[in-house]
């Protein structure tokens, strides 16, 4: 047999020989995934520039690390960097530690930490965020609670936070039709002492959106894309994650 042949079909005592080629597929390329904090996290990686801000995102190790204390490493420089947990959370106390003045961040530079849901059949993607951003103006304000969608002021509280230290804690609790935010200086358990809290704001209203399938992200990217201004690599890093579900917290731990 012609060694081209690749499969034969015997119907009605015909034989019917196919010659050609076969196109192998290349592999496809497993994301990268990190354990931090107990939890597993895909880490992002695209060839051209997407979303958010146009900006093309690196997996590559030296971009995004976990160090040897167990600490996630988050750069941005010509890429930006980005992991979202490998399952839902859902309704609870999402809180996180960083290290770093994130209020001095270059006035290009955006870092979130928040919930999405891609794909998703919610309006605004379940998202909800803690973003440390002067948005490419070094007159705004570096700090914003929000819940999507955040051009609704009522859905938004921004304000400037001074950092004293280089130790901040974030947290927000998501609790069907409110969520409640707040910030402090270091890194003391909750709830701090009133003279370290930074920031607090809730939104208790219908657009709380439900827990379904998003994921908890954190990013750190370039708003529309455009070049770091004052430097031309930013490190930030995330000490440690905690969640807590609604279900396992008691009602005395909810900020009410």
């Amino acid at each position: 047999m012609d060694p081209r042949a690749l499969g034969q079909t015997v119907l009605t005592g015909v034989v019917i020989v196919v010659f050609g080629t076969v196109a192998i597929p290349a592999p496809v390329a497993q994301p990268r995934t990190i354990t931090f904090a107990g939890y597993e996290w895909t880490v992002r990686a695209s060839a051209k520039p997407t979303a958010p801000g146009g900006n093309t995102f690196s997996s590559a190790p030296e971009d995004i690390w976990v160090d040897q204390s167990g600490h996630l490493n988050m750069t941005l420089g010509n890429h930006a960097t980005e992991v979202r947990s490998r399952r839902p959370l859902g309704y609870g106390v999402y809180e996180a530690r960083f290290f770093g003045r994130i209020d001095h961040l270059d006035p290009q530079a955006v870092f979130g930490f928040f919930t999405f849901e891609l794909p998703s059949n919610h309006q605004y993607h379940r998202e909800i965020d803690i973003e440390f951003s002067r948005w490419g103006n070094i007159e705004m304000t570096n700090m914003q609670f929000s819940v999507q969608p955040s051009a609704q002021e009522e859905n938004r509280h921004r304000f400037n936070l001074i950092q004293e230290g280089l130790a901040t804690t974030h947290r927000f609790v998501w609790q069907p039709g409110r969520v409640d935010f707040l910030s402090w200086h270091g890194h003391s358990d909750y709830p701090p002492e009133e003279h370290l809290v930074a920031g607090r704001f809730t939104v208790h209203s219908s657009v709380v959106p439900d827990a379904r399938r998003e994921r908890v992200y954190f990013n750190f990217w370039r708003y529309q894309g455009k070049p770091l201004q004052s430097s031309e690599r930013e490190l930030l890093v995330v000490t440690d994650f905690v969640f807590q579900s609604l279900e396992d917290l008691e009602g005395s731990l909810l900020q009410r």
